[in-house]
C-alpha cells in the first residue's frame, strides 16, 4: 500500500470506528441507562446535579417563554430572573429547578422522543467530547466497567484506555487507539 493510500485508509478506519462507538453508546444508553430512570433516586431532570444547555429556540419552546429574546436577556442581566437560567456566550444553561418536561409523578420526560427534548439529554451520562468518550458517574445507573465490557466486542480492533478525571472525579474519560499487532 502506498503512503498516500495508507493515509487515506487511516481516516476512513477512524471514522468507521467512531460510528461504531457512537452506535454502541446509544445502544448502551437504551439497554442500561434509560430503563433505570423511573427508579432513580436522583433524577438528572431535577437539575440539581447536572446542567442543561440550550440555544434560544429550544429554551423558549421548552420553558414556554412568551417574551422576546432581547427582553428575556435584559431580565437575566438586570434582575437575574429566572434564577435557574444563566446565559454565557450566546447559550443558555438551566440548573437548580426541575426541567419543565420532567413528570415527577411518573418520573419520566414528557417530551422524550420529540424535537423539544434537549440535545444533551440524549447523551447523558455517556457522550463523545472531541476524540474521547465521557462517562459521567453522577448518574447512578452509570457503571464504567459495564460500559467498557459493552464496548470491547463492538470495537475489538481498538484498545480502550480509561482514566478518571483528576479535577472532576465523577468524569471518566475513555480514549481509544488502534490495537497493536
Amino acid at each position: 500500500m502506498s503512503p498516500s493510500s495508507q493515509d487515506q485508509a487511516r481516516p476512513r478506519q477512524q471514522i468507521r470506528s467512531a460510528k461504531i462507538l457512537r452506535s454502541a453508546l446509544q445502544d448502551f444508553q437504551q439497554q442500561y441507562i434509560i430503563p433505570h430512570c423511573p427508579s432513580c433516586a436522583r433524577p438528572c431532570c431535577r437539575l440539581t446535579d447536572v446542567v442543561l444547555e440550550f440555544d434560544w429556540a429550544h429554551l423558549a419552546a421548552l420553558y414556554k417563554i412568551d417574551i422576546s429574546r432581547k427582553e428575556f436577556d435584559r431580565r437575566l442581566r438586570e434582575a437575574g430572573e429566572p434564577h435557574y437560567i444563566r446565559k454565557m456566550r450566546g447559550r443558555y444553561f438551566a440548573h437548580g429547578s426541575p426541567c419543565p418536561a420532567y413528570d415527577s409523578q411518573g418520573k419520566g420526560c414528557r417530551v422524550y422522543g420529540t424535537a423539544l427534548k434537549p440535545d444533551n439529554c440524549s447523551d447523558f451520562p455517556v457522550y463523545f467530547d472531541g476524540d474521547e468518550i465521557v462517562a459521567d458517574t453522577r448518574c447512578e445507573a452509570m457503571n464504567v466497567q459495564e460500559l467498557l465490557n459493552y464496548l470491547h466486542p463492538a470495537v475489538s480492533e481498538l484498545e480502550l484506555h480509561h482514566a478518571v478525571d483528576r479535577d472532576f472525579p465523577v468524569i471518566n474519560r475513555i480514549t481509544f487507539s488502534k490495537r497493536r499487532a
